[in-house]
């Protein structure tokens, strides 16, 4: 499943252990020197996520050497066609016990410039932004006092949800959505209007923001029917729309193409629901599918308004969705798909051309990229450059 967070979906990174963030980690070098990714006779780089630079071509890779500590990972730059990649810059992380990712919680960027890493664990606790494609990195507080839980980028601004949060990270309050320009140095905050649960709970922080322009959406699973609110003026107001479609465990990922159009990821248990709304979440309508386990190591990308893509994981297909006509297609399956394969990144940036992240086996340690050019119908693998 594609989650912004897109954070999409945003990067799936999962959320980890609270540690201590020092400014003092040293980062990896940039070169800005391209490497091929053809023809290599040494064992290269391992994926562990990919990330879409939306509206374009553009996706950064991040891989390891295959060792558990920062010094491990790897942050390349490509694009959708994989022949060539450019080493960039992480920001500070630490290592984190069971994990190859350590501290990084999630990863996103608005354009091919700008970039922000919740970089923490449980609750994450900070937030870096890079200015300049990810040569360099810096810190920035949204809310004195209060964690960053949750963000998203728009065209021109990025929204943050920020709490303040106990210190073992069980309870969190006092949510405020803050709107920012894509420079994160000029916040402003307001009172988000949800407040059913203070606790965090084992899913997880719910209440991660989508927005298009001064579009804002945030879903919401309270007792009874599902809400959205939704905001026209950047977060400043919000009216309460029932959306009793959308029922969910928590709260609904929420993918918006354009002022109007959104698709919606529903986690509601161990399986998940999928819609599409074309009234700026007024109504919805599901997406016609197979059981989807949501645990199982599937993904799901929407590629525009009207087009999507969602792989099952395993041996299962990958299928083109559309919404007019409303028709679920059986497209394809990963080169790498077994039995115990899961797709843990899936990024089209038209119908055709496309990237995906799977895991023919047990862990991040055995992640391949492979890339299709015919809408997934066939796909061939992409060696990363050498370690």
């Amino acid at each position: 499943m594609g989650y912004p967070c897109r954070q999409r979906r945003a990067s799936r990174l999962r959320r980890v252990i609270a540690v201590p963030i020092v400014a003092a980690l040293s980062l990896l070098p940039v070169t800005g020197t391209l490497v091929s990714s053809a023809g290599a006779s040494q064992k290269p780089l391992t994926p562990l996520t990919i990330i879409h630079v939306r509206g374009s071509t553009l996706v950064y890779v991040l891989a390891t050497t295959g060792c558990a500590q920062p010094s491990c990972l790897r942050l390349l730059r490509t694009s959708v066609d994989a022949t060539s990649f450019a080493l960039a810059t992480l920001p500070p992380v630490r290592s984190l016990h069971g994990s190859l990712t350590g501290t990084i919680d999630s990863i996103q960027f608005a354009n091919a410039r700008d970039g922000y890493a919740i970089v923490g664990a449980t609750g994450p606790t900070s937030l870096f932004v890079t200015l300049n494609g990810a040569r360099t990195w810096h810190r920035v507080v949204v809310q004195k006092g209060a964690r960053t839980l949750g963000l998203t980028t728009a065209t021109n601004a990025i929204y943050a949800i920020t709490g303040v949060c106990s210190s073992s990270d069980t309870t969190c309050g006092d949510y405020h959505i803050a709107r920012s320009p894509l420079s994160a140095n000029r916040w402003t905050g307001w009172k988000m209007p949800i407040g059913h649960s203070a606790k965090t709970g084992v899913w997880g922080f719910p209440y991660v923001p989508a927005a298009y322009g001064s579009e804002v959406w945030i879903s919401e699973q309270p007792p009874g029917p599902a809400v959205i609110f939704y905001s026209r003026d950047s977060g400043r107001s919000f009216q309460k729309l029932i959306t009793p479609e959308l029922g969910s465990v928590n709260a609904c990922g929420l993918i918006p193409e354009s002022a109007v159009a959104l698709w919606a990821e529903c986690p509601t248990g161990m399986q998940e629901s999928f819609f599409y709304s074309k009234n700026a979440g007024t109504s919805w309508t599901q997406i016609p599918q197979q059981q989807f386990f949501g645990t199982g190591g599937g993904f799901f990308d929407p590629v525009s308004a009207s087009l999507g893509y969602l792989d099952y994981g395993a041996m299962r297909p990958l299928v083109r969705i559309t919404t007019s006509p409303r028709t679920a297609t059986k497209v394809g399956v990963l080169s790498c798909s077994k039995i115990d394969s899961s797709v843990n990144g899936l990024i089209f940036t038209n119908a055709h051309d496309g990237l995906a992240l799977c895991s023919p086996g047990d862990g991040q340690s055995l992640g391949r990229l492979e890339r299709t050019i015919n809408g997934g119908r066939t796909w061939r693998s992409v060696a990363l450059p050498l370690k």
